[in-house]
């Protein structure tokens, strides 16, 4: 009788989730409760009681960064030693073959010698459950924090603080075989702290606070044993909280199909590719329609890897004359194993941002232009990395990035950094 109450307060708080506040679509592959717990248990090592517990710690970006706020040459750029340590924990408990309860902590801790004001406490938690009924149906709910002082976007010189908060739910119908067709949905309020440009503040609260509701039907179709064909159709709505920002509100409608490739052989990765539309109700501006696309793919073959990313999207923009920009993305990169025990990696990024509405420029002479803005930022990074116990090694690596721009204001940007790393990945 618990058990049938239980299960009836969880199905109708999942499908209040599913269908009062939708998700957003993605290149991100659906997981079934199978696969969910075959992970658990091959990465989750430790008990307490009844929990398994995966723990970890990552330490990056230790080293000298010689432009923290990624200036312009011409403003003197500063320069800093930084460290970042980033501990996970995760908890999960799981209740005979029809629950999974599940809890992640990822603190963050980033420090910098000089810029005191750059130091800063990042933390995320995600507390979420999953309920396997009559060996088909899967009802899962979550329930998201981040708070962080990043760089969100491309778009961004500087690290601003911004904090997420998010309900997510689905409601799926999966076969024995792994192949899987349900619905999920999820809301999202993001909120940004204000920061200083060119000596002029820019409260990006008032800009870029929003909120999110998506949603989205979802088919994954297993092909072998590892790989599946997945096919998506989303719908997003998106809410400016500033009245001055109202003009950006928009809605979204999308469609795609891709593979995942195997985690396990010689290539694995996954792609995806598809149709998508941002609308601004406000009628006279114009949006996006146009292809998106992701793509991750990696080649081993000793004493070679070849691996290639690229991702296509619009992302909202904090640029007053944009509702959003279009962003693509790419990233090639190689490894060569010189011996058992060390490899050297090199790895290069491009990334093209353009603006699709004007933008009035006042240049320091006192010319004035209009323009379509455009981005382009390039960076190249090398290292070496020595393997010390099974697959973790510890790398040494150097990073140049420059950013151009036809924005006056913007200009032509170099940075590089220098440091130490560690991975788990050799």
């Amino acid at each position: 009788m618990k058990r049938v109450l239980f299960i009836s307060c969880s199905s109708s708080l999942i499908l209040w989730l599913a269908f009062s506040s939708p998700s957003i679509l993605s290149g991100q592959n659906y997981q079934t409760y199978r696969e969910q717990q075959a992970q658990i248990a091959t990465s989750a090592k430790w008990r307490l009681g009844p929990f398994q517990i995966y723990r970890g710690i990552q330490f990056r970006d230790i080293g000298y960064d010689g432009n923290v706020y990624y200036e312009r040459q011409s403003d003197h750029p500063v320069s800093d030693y930084t460290a970042t340590v980033a501990p996970q924990l995760n908890l999960y408990f799981l209740y005979r073959d029809w629950l999974i309860l599940s809890f992640s902590e990822n603190p963050e801790f980033v420090y910098y010698t000089k810029e005191k004001q750059e130091r800063s406490f990042n933390n995320s938690f995600l507390p979420s459950f999953r309920l396997f009924l009559v060996q088909r149906f899967v009802l899962s709910g979550e329930f998201q924090f981040q708070k962080a002082r990043v760089r969100t976007s491309s778009e961004f010189d500087l690290r601003i603080e911004e904090k997420v908060e998010g309900y997510n739910g689905g409601i799926f119908y999966e076969t024995p075989r792994g192949t899987a067709l349900g619905f999920s949905g999820g809301l999202k309020k993001l909120s940004y702290q204000s920061m200083v440009l060119r000596g002029q503040e820019i409260d990006l609260s008032r800009i870029l606070d929003r909120e999110e509701r998506n949603g989205q039907v979802e088919l994954n179709y297993k092909i072998f044993s590892e790989s599946l064909l997945f096919l998506r159709l989303g719908y997003a709505e998106y809410d400016f909280k500033n009245s001055e920002s109202r003009w950006k509100d928009s809605f979204s409608f999308s469609a795609a199909g891709g593979k995942r490739l195997p985690f396990a052989g010689r290539t694995r990765g996954s792609f995806f590719i598809g149709y998508k539309t941002l609308t601004p109700r406000r009628t006279w501006i114009d949006g996006f329609q146009g292809l998106v696309a992701g793509l991750r793919l990696e080649y081993r073959l000793r004493p070679l890897t070849v691996r290639f990313q690229y991702s296509r999207d619009c992302q909202f923009s904090y640029e007053t004359n944009n509702v959003f920009y279009l962003e693509n993305w790419y990233r090639a990169g190689l490894s060569v194993y010189l011996t058992r025990f060390l490899r050297l990696d090199y790895d290069y990024l491009f990334t093209r941002l353009d603006y699709p509405r004007f933008i009035p420029v006042w240049y320091p002479d006192g010319r004035y232009e209009e323009i379509l803005r455009e981005d382009f930022n390039h960076s190249q990074t090398a290292g070496l990395v020595w393997k010390v116990f099974q697959d973790t090694g510890i790398g040494w690596s150097v990073n140049l990035s420059n950013r151009n721009s036809n924005y006056f204001w913007e200009g032509h940007r170099e940075r590089w950094f220098m440091g130490v790393f560690i991975t788990q990945d050799f």
